[in-house]
Formats: structure tokens, C-alpha cells, sequence
């Protein structure tokens, strides 16, 4: 069992009680609570998660009784992913996604749908050791029209790799990449209007990373 007490300057305790495979292995449950005496402030959060080798749930409830759980499942090749928040005083459903995916030796499927309004999907496909490819398309309430986008990665060697996306909107990003000596990352991009070349509107970018 782990007992931690925090006080803050602003006069604010708080509190976290955690038990850890202690009732079963693989449960660990966790109390949380947060005082300040001066403002009257007071908030509480029951928190547990189990988890094993191809299964991971949580579940939180606070003090006001809004519910958050989650649950991610792995079957062979296939992953499996629901989130879920329920405020229990107005008997109302906050959110409710779920996701699934398959994935290959050199290739993925996924699957998302949000709150019972969108819809996405996308496949990931590594074609060769220097290519890749991504391909996704979504869907939004109401369904007008679907949001598509394709990109691709070419590594020409170790240090250096060229990005390409493209949109349902004719925009056209590309960057090149490049890692220098030292640590540093040096970036370059553009964003092109593809329905408009030589009407203008295009962007570019330089940006260097230090690691």
C-alpha cells in the first residue's frame, strides 16, 4: 500500500492512497482527494485499473459522479479500443468511442468512430525499407462530403527523408528533413494550393530542432 500527502503553497492538501495488486494481481486501485481549507475547495476521485497481457480497463469516478472507462483489448493481430464518460447527475452520456485496428507485418487497418458523429479510417502500408505510405479518409455529421488525405515518406538515406501529403482540398505539403552533426534536425517545408499553382497563396518553412 503507498500513502503520499502533498501540501501546496496556496494551502491545498492533497492526498493519494494506492493499492496495487494486493486484492488480485494485476488491480491496482487508487483514492485521491484534494482539500483547501481557505477557498472551501474540496474534490475526491475513486481510480482503478486491471490490467494483463492483452487487456487493459480503467474505470474513475470523482466526487461530482462523473464515470470515465476505458478498456483496450488485443486479440492475435486485432486491437480493440472503447473510451466512455457518463456524468451520473444528469444521466447523460459525455462521450462513447471506439476504435479498432488489425495489424500486419508491414501493414495496418484502423478504425475510429467519436461520439456516434465521425467516422475515420486509414491504412498504413510500408511498401518497401525506404517507402511508406499512408492513406485515411473521415466522414462528419452530417455527411456532406468525406475529408480525404494521403501521404508517403521516402528515407533517402539514414539522415536525410522527403515527406509528401495531400488533401480533398488540393493542398499539397512537402518538407525534407535532414539530420546534422551536433544533434541538430534542420527542416524544410512548403504547403501548396494544388487547385491554384500560379495564383499564390502557397507557404513555406524553416524550422532547426536541437536534441
Amino acid at each position: 500500500m503507498k500513502f503520499l500527502v502533498k501540501a501546496a503553497n496556496d494551502g491545498t492538501i492533497t492526498s493519494e492512497n494506492t493499492i496495487e495488486d494486493k486484492i488480485i494481481d494485476g488491480l491496482k486501485v487508487s483514492l485521491d482527494g484534494s482539500v483547501n481549507s481557505s477557498s472551501g475547495y474540496k474534490k475526491g476521485q475513486l481510480k482503478t485499473k486491471y490490467k494483463t497481457e492483452s487487456f487493459n480497463g480503467t474505470m474513475d469516478i470523482d466526487t461530482n459522479l462523473n464515470v470515465k472507462a476505458s478498456l483496450t483489448a488485443a486479440y492475435k493481430s486485432y486491437v480493440f479500443g472503447y473510451l466512455n464518460a457518463y456524468d451520473v447527475n444528469r444521466g447523460q452520456l459525455l462521450g462513447n468511442n471506439f476504435a479498432i485496428s488489425h495489424v500486419g507485418e508491414d501493414y495496418s487497418v484502423n478504425a475510429i468512430i467519436n461520439e456516434q458523429q465521425s467516422v475515420s479510417a486509414s491504412i498504413y502500408h510500408r511498401l518497401s525499407r525506404n517507402l511508406e505510405t499512408v492513406v485515411g479518409i473521415g466522414w462528419k455529421e452530417p455527411l456532406i462530403s468525406p475529408a480525404f488525405r494521403m501521404g508517403c515518406r521516402y528515407m533517402v538515406s539514414k539522415d536525410t527523408s522527403v515527406r509528401m501529403k495531400v488533401n480533398q482540398q488540393g493542398q499539397i505539403g512537402l518538407s525534407l528533413q535532414q539530420n546534422l552533426e551536433g544533434g541538430f534536425v534542420l527542416t524544410l517545408s512548403a504547403l501548396l494550393d494544388g487547385k491554384d499553382i500560379s495564383g499564390g497563396g502557397h507557404g513555406a518553412g524553416l524550422a532547426v530542432e536541437y536534441n
